[in-house]
């Protein structure tokens, strides 16, 4: 919906920003308009000071060689308007006039508007404001006069009939500062103080490159430092311009929002987007969210989800909901019937460890029977050894069966049960010797812990069996079963031998051999070898395997 949202958006950006356009030309209109209509007064008077002063051009071309008659004609005109003109000449190319409504004739030559006038290749109407002749301020119009007498003649409009403030808003306070100025930018007139015009206006370097583009509306900041709008209008284009100076403000009057136009479209999408969220939120997070937490619930603590379903939720999400609901219903099922069978199967395997058990501690009984019996110290001894590896295996079942879990088994723990019948086999000959057991905690199953078990059996039986002495006169055991990490365990069993001689003993020499064989036959099931080392006064044995999973096709 959003992304359905933007393109309209874009567009009603597109056509509010070209409405914005279309007001603001509208505005310059109506801005010029007033500028236009505030200076029409002065427009009227300025052109008709232009007209009469192109009129008597043409009724001074012919007598322009006799002062007395020419300054006749000057001085009844000036007479005839009835103050709308304040002073009529005729100016030579030598500026020495002759031809005026003033008794005495006077030179201009030297007057930078008779330079400017007389300097151009093409002579052309011009206003200039000037009252040193007639000792009131107003705008002179010279209109040059053609043939081959040259010159140009000039009247001067007085400011009493360019009385444009009481035009100004009936005569009331206005906004507007209304100037007439010339192609040079001096300023002719205004409805201010005339003195400082200049302030109240753009630099005139600005002043003058605005003149020559025409009707336009500029914004900038006047030389005391105000930023007004000026409406530049041509009244007579390249002779005289109407610069209306208006306030920042007063100038957009009736146009003046609060917020840019354009910025409706964009708080229309962001809030259709507000109202997505919250329909999303509403329709889809939130149900998917509560869908979450019970479905966290019941992995973490097989909690069912509540029946009850909110109302309204999207058919989708209670289609999910429902078969949620149905799966873990028949995940609590199945997990009961494998709970059952899972206690089944202890139950059995625990009887069945619990048998065999039973059934070899009755094997270990008929044994010692049978060494009671017998009057043979070697078939004694034999039948002893027996005895020993029987019992090994009884613990191993034993454990099995009293283990909290079934299949796993803590393998020191274990081995501590079996090394300790097997103390009483040191020989009796001479001091008991130290014991020293260093077991770390490993866990192992079935298929390596009863390999494990009687190996060890094995290697403590025979570190008894043949222990000696060492150099300090100590004899001792050690036995090792340790984690070096990454699964791999190891197993040592140490003791005493004579240090006289690291020659194998004669009783060993004269061994059958099998205890050896066997502990050979249990590394090779744990998938290692034996490792043996004869040193002054230490006969060790070490093997390492790698720890792995129960293996029931082992």
């Amino acid at each position: 919906m959003t992304v359905a949202l933007l393109p309209l958006g874009l567009i009603a950006v597109h056509q509010t920003q070209v409405l914005q356009r279309e007001l603001a030309e509208v505005r310059n209109l109506n801005l010029h308009a007033r500028t236009a209509y505030y200076a029409q007064s002065e427009r009227e008077a300025i052109m008709e000071g232009l007209g009469a002063a192109k009129a008597l051009t043409s009724a001074v071309s012919d007598i322009i060689g006799d002062a007395q008659a020419c300054s006749a004609v000057l001085t009844r005109f000036v007479a005839e308007s009835e103050g709308r003109f304040s002073f009529a000449e005729y100016v030579p190319p030598s500026g020495y006039v002759e031809c005026s409504n003033r008794a005495e004739p006077f030179d201009v030559s030297s007057s930078a508007h008779f330079k400017e006038f007389i300097a151009e290749d093409e002579q052309k109407p011009r206003l200039n404001s000037y009252a040193k002749r007639t000792g009131k301020s107003g705008v002179v119009a010279s209109v040059p006069v053609t043939g081959t007498a040259g010159g140009y003649v000039t009247v001067s409009i007085p400011n009493s009939e360019l009385n444009t403030q009481e035009a100004l808003e009936g005569g009331t306070k206005s906004p507007l500062e209304l100037f007439t100025i010339n192609p040079d930018g001096v300023v002719l007139t205004t409805t201010g103080d005339l003195e400082n015009s200049t302030r109240r206006l753009p630099p005139a370097v600005n002043l003058i490159s605005l003149t020559g583009q025409g009707t336009q509306r500029v914004e900038t900041r006047t030389l005391g430092g105000e930023i007004r709008v000026f409406s530049i209008i041509p009244i007579v284009d390249g002779v005289y311009y109407a610069v209306g100076s208006w306030e920042s403000g007063t100038a957009q009057q009736g146009s003046r929002i609060a917020l840019p136009p354009s910025l409706f479209p964009v708080l229309m999408w962001v809030i259709s987007l507000a109202l997505v969220y919250v329909a999303v939120q509403m329709q889809m997070v939130r149900p998917l969210r509560k869908l979450l937490f019970k479905m966290r619930g019941f992995v973490n603590h097989r909690t069912l989800p509540d029946p009850n379903k909110p109302a309204n939720l999207p058919w989708e999400i209670e289609a999910i909901e429902t078969q949620f609901s149905t799966m873990a219903d028949a995940v609590i099922r199945d997990e009961a019937v494998l709970m059952d069978a899972m206690h089944d199967k202890d139950v059995l395997l625990k009887e069945v460890h619990h048998r065999v058990k039973n059934n070899l501690q009755l094997i270990s009984s008929i044994v010692n029977l049978q060494i009671r019996q017998t009057k043979n110290s070697v078939v004694a001894a034999a039948l002893n050894n027996v005895n020993g590896r029987v019992n090994a295996m009884a613990t191993v079942h034993r454990r099995l069966y009293q283990a909290s879990e079934m299949g796993r088994i803590q393998a020191d723990d274990l081995l501590r049960d079996v090394i300790n019948p097997l103390l009483n086999l040191a020989p009796k000959s001479a001091a008991p010797p130290d014991i020293t057991l260093k077991f770390n905690p490993v866990i192992l199953y079935p298929d390596q812990a009863v390999p494990t078990a009687l190996l060890v059996v094995e290697a403590v039986t025979n570190s008894l069996k043949y222990l000696g002495t060492d150099e300090s006169g100590n004899r001792w055991v050690t036995v090792n079963f340790l984690d070096l990490g990454d699964e791999i365990v190891e197993i040592s069993v140490a003791n005493s031998i004579s240090s006289e001689s690291t020659a194998i003993p004669e009783d060993m020499a004269e061994s059958t051999g099998l205890g050896e064989q066997l502990i050979k036959a249990f590394a090779r099931q744990l998938e290692t070898n034996v490792e043996t080392t004869r040193e002054a006064g230490e006969h060790r044995i070490r093997i390492r395997f790698q720890a792995h999973p129960f293996n029931p096709e082992s």
